[in-house]
């Protein structure tokens, strides 16, 4: 990467002492680190790990990828003898290893990302002896009954005056029957509409999407760093500029609706106490959304259970809009199978007494995001934004709140609906329940920095 100085970047062993609180994990790693340097520091890198094409590539130089690939390879080979002895198994892992540094590769928007990304796989891989991975990882081995997580979190669900201000849609009986009524008498749902585009706020009707020209837009928002706006997507200046440079395009503006009405344009709402009366569960759960006709629209739903940790529901829906972007590089989501279930097929198998119902207690981060695009409203709510430090509409992302809280770094490339859900679900245990406790070392670990 022609300016780029490598002698920043931190190495493997620097990230480690910032991610790793445990002292005894962290001595056994850089004992194994520091072996595997000694022995390898006069090898040349093996042809055989050379990194695989990565066209979308954008973080990290081929001689860097070739570096990390060997470094991966000679850290994982100490939990498996055989590749010493057997010509066949060190192939088969070094098969394994370029396709573990090339699914990183894509999956990192920058040089430093890559690098985070390739520590945590080599943190894991000594931590498991191997590729043994789990998703989840309670320190504190806490095993609670769901009845009991229940009735702690009852004492700590929110006012319905702190979940309006937290942008949660609290609607009546009455709100909403006067919105299904005004919908129909103004046969709204087969006018054509106003909107405005969500990336780069061109105007257009609702029926020319396909007429109003391409949209140029950044993929993410500025944000300051030493006193500068820059763009984190591409690293770009945002200020200073009458026409600034773009570094994203798609064929199509795009719109997101911004009131309950909009919303129910496209389907309609089902509210609290609507919904069945069933199971006194806790479930966590994330949506992954996208770009259609109508606006903006769910495309996957994963629900975890809260006590146990494993999925109950995880599927890929069939939007109600045709599709215009799936966002894939958020979502996740890079096609929607034709057998998928649609919205209201959905509904039905996760809205019911065993599911989601009047009852549940809902966990997540950023909820009003999802149960808008679920087209439900719900008052058992436990976000992760009531504990994350900040401001009312300044809270922290997802993924800074998962290194503080977990010490983990999530969210390296394109965001995993199930991975989402279970680590908002292990900051509330952290929180609330004592577990995944451990001391984080805060010298080291800034908030704000990451």
């Amino acid at each position: 990467m022609i300016g780029y100085d490598h002698s920043e970047e931190p190495s493997v062993r620097e990230i480690l002492q910032t991610t790793v609180s445990n002292k005894d994990e962290l001595k056994q790693m850089a004992e194994i680190i520091t072996r595997v340097e000694m022995e390898t520091a006069s090898a040349a890198l093996d042809p055989a790990l050379k990194p695989l094409p990565c066209f979308n590539n954008k973080s990290c130089t081929f001689q860097n990828r070739y570096k990390y690939a060997n470094k991966i390879y000679n850290i994982s080979k100490e939990f498996y003898p055989k590749t010493k002895t057997n010509s066949k198994a060190a192939d088969k892992l070094k098969q394994k290893t370029r396709q573990e540094e090339l699914n990183i590769c894509k999956k990192s928007g920058s040089n430093i990302t890559y690098i985070h990304a390739v520590t945590s796989l080599i943190k894991k891989i000594i931590i498991n002896k191997g590729y043994k991975f789990q998703v989840g990882n309670n320190l504190g081995k806490v095993v609670r009954e769901t009845d009991e997580y229940y009735s702690n979190l009852l004492t700590h669900l929110p006012s319905p005056k702190s979940l309006k201000n937290y942008g949660f849609e609290i609607v009546t009986k009455t709100e909403h029957e006067n919105v299904v009524k005004e919908i129909d008498e103004q046969d709204s749902k087969n006018q054509i509409l106003d909107f405005i585009c969500a990336r780069c706020e061109t105007k257009y009707k609702s029926d020319k999407y396909e007429e109003s020209g391409e949209c140029n837009f950044h993929a993410s928002r500025p944000f300051y760093q030493f006193g500068f706006k820059k763009y984190p997507c591409c690293d770009k200046s945002a200020d200073g500029f009458e026409n600034p440079e773009f570094c994203c395009n798609n064929k199509f503006h795009v719109y997101r609706q911004q009131d309950f009405k909009e919303r129910s344009l496209i389907s309609e709402y089902i509210l609290e106490e609507d919904l069945e009366d069933g199971d006194k569960n806790i479930l966590a759960l994330d949506c992954e959304m996208g770009y259609t006709t109508k606006g903006y629209e769910m495309i996957r739903l994963t629900i975890v259970d809260f006590a146990t940790e494993k999925s109950v529901f995880d599927k890929i829906i069939k939007p109600v809009g045709k599709v215009l972007d799936l966002n894939t590089k958020f979502s996740g989501v890079s096609e929607i199978p034709k057998d998928s279930l649609t919205f209201e097929e959905a509904r039905k198998e996760y809205l019911n007494a065993k599911m989601i119902n009047k009852n549940t207690i809902i966990v997540g981060h950023g909820l009003e995001n999802d149960l808008q695009v679920m087209r439900i409203t719900h008052s058992k709510i436990i976000d992760t934004c009531f504990i994350g430090y900040g401001k009312v509409g300044r809270r922290k992302p997802l993924k800074k709140m998962t290194a503080f809280f977990l010490n983990k770094f999530i969210q390296t490339g394109e965001h995993d609906s199930a991975e989402d859900a279970i680590c908002a679900l292990q900051i509330i245990k952290r929180e609330y329940f004592n577990e995944f406790n451990f001391k984080i070392n805060t010298d080291l670990l800034k908030w704000n920095e990451l």
